[in-house]
């Protein structure tokens, strides 16, 4: 029995008639290519790459077209994770191809930029549309381009461990959902945005002041952040200004307050619950780093359940795209193995017979 590289790209070739590529620099599970860069360097806009899990990390790269590109997960219980070691960019390549419709879920990323620009674009052409990044781990992600425009891009159900885990800069951002992520020790940056539609919803934040940060928020001239149902444990909930603060809940910050704080001047809210332990299900009352064992759902008495806009609960399990659990892997069958006939070639007409294995993941 061989262990191979395979997923599901049979499956995936049948959605969406486009290149299946495979990277793995594991030579007992070999790939296409070794290499990140190389598959994105062959492959078309619209087609998909899958990363193999190694123990070797693998080095960042440069795409710039739609992609779909899915590793095998940062917590994976039926293999390697899928580690990127170095910067990572989604830039465009000219006026008619850019990152518009990218999908990324999968990775352990240590840096993250998009920023689309191209030789000979200008304001009009620089543009990053569509684009959902899931399920992945980041030390950084950054959305920074002078006079860019960002639309409609989704950050969900990713784990945020790093300081400036977040950074939107400089660019005009339209319909950019930050939602349903674990923040650890980090901040999220809105500096000098042109114009803003941003959404920062159903988070959990912890830590930001055990590492002498004065605030969760930084940044300069923010305008039209709407901060809604999340959790803001230990993670001082300040540094954001002209901000709209609904129906969060905050506890051990040095100041638990939102849009009373003069840390978050000229911000406006209601509904927010101030100072009050959220109640998880199986998680330290003191607090503490991530680990894959707590239940941060919230339990039967907390004060966040059904008190988030528009009813939903507050924290990640709540909201339009509740996490699963931090450490989900992404949601497509994996390949465990492959068992094929021993011997020669088979014969014209004749049954190839094959057995194999694979793991169901939600």
């Amino acid at each position: 029995m061989k262990n191979i590289f395979l997923f599901s790209a049979i499956f995936f070739s049948q959605l969406s008639f486009a290149t299946v590529y495979t990277v793995s620099n594991n030579v007992s599970n070999p790939g296409q290519y070794t290499t990140i860069q190389a598959a994105v360097d062959v492959s078309s806009p619209g087609d998909t790459i899958y990363v193999h899990g190694s123990s070797t990390a693998y080095a960042g790269f440069d795409a710039y077209w739609n992609l779909t590109m899915i590793g095998s997960g940062y917590n994976n219980p039926n293999g390697a994770n899928t580690t990127i070691s170095s910067i990572s960019n989604f830039y465009r390549a000219n006026s008619t191809v850019g990152p518009n419709g990218t999908r990324v879920m999968g990775f352990e990323f240590s840096n993250v930029i998009v920023s689309p620009n191209f030789t000979g674009g200008d304001y009009s052409t620089q543009v990053a549309d569509d684009i959902v990044f899931e399920r992945n781990k980041f030390a950084a992600l950054h959305f920074d381009q002078a006079g860019s425009t960002f639309s409609n891009i989704t950050v969900k159900n990713n784990v945020f461990i790093g300081n400036t885990a977040i950074g939107i800069v400089n660019g005009v951002f339209n319909n950019i959902n930050i939602t349903n992520n674990y923040f650890e020790y980090a901040n999220f940056y809105l500096i000098n945005p042109i114009s803003t539609t941003v959404y920062f919803r159903n988070n959990f934040c912890y830590g930001v002041s055990l590492i002498g940060t004065t605030g969760f928020f930084k940044g300069t001239n923010v305008d039209s952040l709407v901060v809604e149902n999340n959790i803001f444990w230990e993670a001082e909930p300040n540094g954001c200004t002209t901000c709209i603060f609904n129906n969060n809940i905050t506890y051990n910050n040095i100041d638990n307050n939102l849009e009373t704080s003069t840390g978050n001047p000229s911000s406006l809210g209601t509904g927010n619950i101030i100072g009050q332990d959220p109640q998880f299900v199986n998680y330290p009352i003191i607090g503490a780093i991530l680990d894959y064992s707590y239940d941060y759902n919230l339990n039967s008495g907390s004060s966040g359940l059904g008190t988030g806009t528009g009813g939903t609960n507050i924290g990640f399990y709540g909201g339009m795209y509740p996490f699963i659990d931090p450490g989900t892997n992404p949601y497509i069958p994996q390949m465990q193995y492959i068992t094929l006939p021993l011997g020669g070639a088979v014969g014209v007409g004749t049954n190839l017979n094959v057995e194999f294995k694979s793991h169901k993941q939600d």
